[in-house]
């Protein structure tokens, strides 16, 4: 896991607005509760040193693309990047400076209404700002224009104008390897503030998804499960609000770390009533030494510390000696409840590895239940089958125990 040194964020919140409507005090209670999380390390992840924080009157246009000038200077291509904003955005659907635009404090309109593009900053801008980010995880969280429990619209008053960003706009600033733009509504929604809530509607499930809500294996709190936790809550409690997610991403990458009080495990009771001999059989290319050693003297070992129960060729008991190869593999897939693929450029071009995996997908398909997992463990390219499936990527050898948890997860759940 990555350490927070290397890892930065900025917290944007702008209520009180010098020229246009402002905004609910809520506004600035959210980044107050983001950033309090953040500085008592209870997301683990982000560095108390590089954490900037701007409010009101700090966030001009100057000073927001003076921090993120700053994020830039810090990030690495490691680096996990978060960047918070809540305040004003606006959507120009027509006209000359036709886009979408971040509000800042000083934001000016003219004698007929209109925003002064000068005094905000267009998504052309703050796209240019975050392509210097070089971090290849870079989530922006953007909880744009906020109505009150009773249904006042906090906007600038111009009919011309939608709230938020727009969708293409949403999708430009996605654009990159590994960023993920997080927007609490649509550009034609408000982003709710209730009755009686301290905070945002989306930015309250927010907070309760970064603090172990969302889901969580081996407290790591990951981006797709942050907005699966999210977007439902939100949309349940407020039907009007949609909250979308715009991302280009090779992985599911972690976002937060909450300290769990203890490894997820299941019940002797449990497992005795799936049925199965073990929890998980290990298909992998034996013939190959790397792939061997890397199964035998880490993947397995991690499995069984974090409660798993594992069947393999090198497991004592699992394949016995003298019987045919062929009938231990039927064996080892039918009395395991998954059989986990470990794929490698060999693990592909094996005869034995292809049936061991075609029998758990078969087995999968006459029970309609999941009997088959996989992961990249060395650079390669599955086919069609199994890219359509969620592989995990353990390249990443600073994520391995991240990773045993989550596969511990799944093959004890």
């Amino acid at each position: 896991m990555q350490s927070p040194a290397q890892n930065a964020c900025l917290l944007i919140g702008i209520a009180d607005y010098q020229y246009i409507r402002p905004l609910p005090a809520s506004v600035i209670a959210d980044v107050d509760a983001l950033r309090a999380l953040i500085s008592s390390q209870q997301l683990g992840f982000y560095a108390a040193e590089q954490h900037l924080y701007l409010t009101n009157e700090a966030a001009s246009k100057a000073a927001i693309q003076a921090a993120l000038a700053q994020l830039a200077q810090w990030a690495t291509p490691s680096s996990t990047v978060l960047i918070y904003i809540s305040s004003h955005g606006q959507h120009l659907a027509n006209g000359v400076n036709a886009g979408s635009y971040l509000l800042p404090v000083e934001t000016q309109v003219d004698s007929d209404g209109l925003i002064v593009p000068e005094t905000a900053m267009s998504h052309q801008e703050f796209s240019h700002c975050l392509r210097q980010i070089k971090a290849k995880r870079l989530v922006v969280l953007l909880d744009l224009c906020h109505a009150g429990g009773m249904g006042e619209a906090k906007d600038t008053g111009q009919t011309a104008y939608l709230n938020g960003f727009a969708d293409r706009h949403l999708s430009l600033l996605a654009g990159g390897s590994g960023r993920v733009i997080m927007a609490a509504s649509r550009a034609n929604e408000q982003s709710w503030i209730l009755h009686n809530d301290h905070n945002s509607l989306f930015t309250k499930h927010l907070l309760a998804g970064l603090q172990g809500n969302a889901l969580s294996v081996g407290g790591v709190i990951r981006v797709f499960d942050l907005f699966n936790y999210v977007q439902p809550r939100v949309t349940a409690e407020k039907a009007e609000q949609h909250p979308i997610f715009k991302a280009e991403l090779e992985e599911n990458f972690p976002i937060a770390i909450v300290p769990t009080a203890s490894t997820h495990t299941i019940s002797e009771q449990a497992k005795a009533e799936t049925g199965f001999a073990y929890d998980v059989f290990v298909s992998y290319c034996k013939e190959v030494d790397e792939d061997a050693e890397w199964v035998q003297n880490q993947l397995i070992p991690a499995l069984k510390q974090a409660g798993v129960k594992v069947c393999a060729d090198s497991e004592l008991g699992c394949f016995r000696l003298g019987r045919p190869l062929l009938t231990e593999m039927q064996r080892a897939v039918e009395h395991s409840r998954f059989t986990l693929a470990v794929f490698s450029p060999d693990y592909l071009q094996s005869g034995f590895t292809e049936l061991e995996n075609t029998m758990a997908q078969f087995l999968g398909a006459e029970t309609n239940d999941t009997r088959f997992m996989g992961l990249i463990w060395r650079d390669c390219k599955p086919d069609l089958r199994f890219r359509s499936r969620l592989l995990l990527n353990m390249q990443v050898s600073q994520e391995f125990n991240a990773n045993i948890q989550r596969l511990a997860y799944e093959c004890l759940h």
